[in-house]
């Protein structure tokens, strides 16, 4: 009964060494991927700084989390909050973002601004085959005001809303390999500035893209892309604030 406790024992903390040693391999790797992508922006005239990155999670996640990401080119910068990506170490094809924001982009020729504020900002990425196969964003009450633009009210435009979520998959329908179909829902968004909107409106837009390689796989190839509203139905209506529910969502009609 003894040996056989000190076997199982010793399998235990043999197996306890050796994921310890692969998730260390993998925590490597991963270092090294980010470092190979910041070097490939960099000759793309991009430079990404991450001060502060920090790999964590041992022993079933893998964590990268990052207090401030900044990206600068030719044309403006883009600094954001801390920002972390968990996956499973399992199964790192599926990833999981959060982001605490805020969101700062200037555009340095034109002097337009945007800042995007939020409670919370979540994302779930799928990969399969290297690719992005599938993701959803969603981010709880967001707000961003643009400042610099050619506008008679001192240039700035604000849009708040209750709450944004952004869907989109590879198309089922779609013969093709880059088919994808995506989905956009807010509710109660609001405006104020430029365009004013007299009550919160709910609405929802879906879009199929025939070539979406620029969305879901390495290569960007934007121009070549389609996109096609649904047919036959208005994505925008104005919400009724005293018939509809805390909390509810509604479709758009």
């Amino acid at each position: 009964m003894k040996r056989r406790f000190l076997v199982l024992a010793a399998l235990v903390v043999l197996a306890a060494v050796g994921w310890s040693g692969f998730w260390w391999f993998a925590a490597d790797r991963v270092a090294l991927f980010l470092d190979d992508r910041i070097e490939q922006a960099r000759g793309g005239d991009i430079a990404i700084s991450c001060p502060g990155r920090q790999i964590e999670g041992w022993p079933f996640r893998m964590e990268v989390s990052c207090p401030r990401l900044g990206l600068t080119n030719a044309n403006g910068r883009i600094e954001s909050g801390p920002v972390r990506a968990v996956a499973l170490a399992y199964d790192p094809r599926h990833v999981i973002l959060e982001a605490d924001g805020p969101i700062d982009l200037r555009d340095s020729v034109s002097g337009i601004g945007l800042s995007a504020r939020w409670a919370t900002a979540r994302a779930s990425l799928r990969m399969r085959e290297g690719r992005l196969a599938a993701a959803a964003v969603s981010t709880q009450t967001p707000t961003a005001t643009l400042s610099g633009l050619p506008l008679d009210n001192g240039g700035s435009q604000r849009l708040a809303a209750r709450q944004m979520e952004v869907h989109m998959r590879h198309s089922p329908r779609d013969t093709a390999p880059d088919g994808a179909d995506l989905a956009l829902t807010i509710d109660g968004l609001a405006l104020e500035g430029a365009l004013v909107t007299d009550s919160p409106l709910d609405g929802a837009l879906l879009l199929h893209v025939r070539d979406a390689a620029s969305l879901l796989g390495a290569t960007w190839t934007a121009s070549s892309a389609k996109c096609a509203p649904a047919a036959g139905r208005s994505p925008w209506r104005r919400r009724n604030s005293r018939s509809a529910a805390p909390g509810s969502r509604r479709a758009a009609h």
